[in-house]
């Protein structure tokens, strides 16, 4: 096959392993937030950004939990070979009832979505590297005002990756990522599917 210079990529989140919860009372209410941007650096063309938000899981210590869809396909789109995928994560302990959660859910991608469209907007033609601190800037404040509640979901952590899709290797690869904290420690695993396309 011709290389067109053209892959598809696809991002899923696939589980998280957790050492020891942050709620010293029991089982934490587990779920990322945050988004996915392709884009060519130095560049004016647009860039594709998809939100993240993962339906909390409710996880103890000692256990692995599996990403359910909706929510743990985070990216699949055919890109650009020369252009970069920025992730911006945040990993949260939500502190409300599961169900609460579930009829947010639409209200927290929609925040998402343009909290991370207006920050990468504003990046007119970005650096390597710069879309991910974007994204993360944009997150925390989208999740809190999307989740209205009295006691707001913990930040356990956060995760920054930068992948020159040339750079890709064909097939799938997994990448695990720590969050860890004085009362709680987690990884958290993903994969990356990319191929050759017409």
């Amino acid at each position: 096959m011709t290389d067109s210079g053209k892959r598809r990529v696809t991002i899923k989140l696939a589980d998280v392993v957790c050492r020891d919860t942050e709620d010293v009372l029991g089982a934490d209410e587990f779920f990322i937030a945050g988004a996915v941007v392709n884009y060519t650096p130095n560049s004016s063309l647009k860039k594709l950004h998809k939100p993240t938000a993962t339906k909390p899981i409710i996880i103890n210590t000692g256990q692995t939990r599996f990403f359910p869809e909706p929510g743990a396909t985070v990216f699949d789109a055919v890109v650009g070979k020369d252009s970069y995928i920025d992730i911006g994560w945040e990993g949260r302990d939500e502190d409300f009832e599961t169900g609460d959660f579930v009829k947010e859910y639409e209200v927290l991608l929609g925040a998402i979505t343009t909290a991370v469209g207006t920050a990468v907007g504003t990046l007119v033609s970005p650096g390597v590297g710069t879309v991910a601190g974007a994204i993360l800037g944009a997150i925390g404040p989208a999740v809190l005002k999307a989740l209205p509640s009295v006691d707001k979901p913990d930040l356990l952590g956060i995760h920054a990756a930068v992948y020159h899709v040339a750079k890709l290797k064909l097939g799938r690869t997994r990448i695990e990522f720590p969050l860890q904290g004085k009362s709680w420690d987690y990884k958290v695993g993903y994969t990356i599917d990319c191929g050759i396309t017409a």
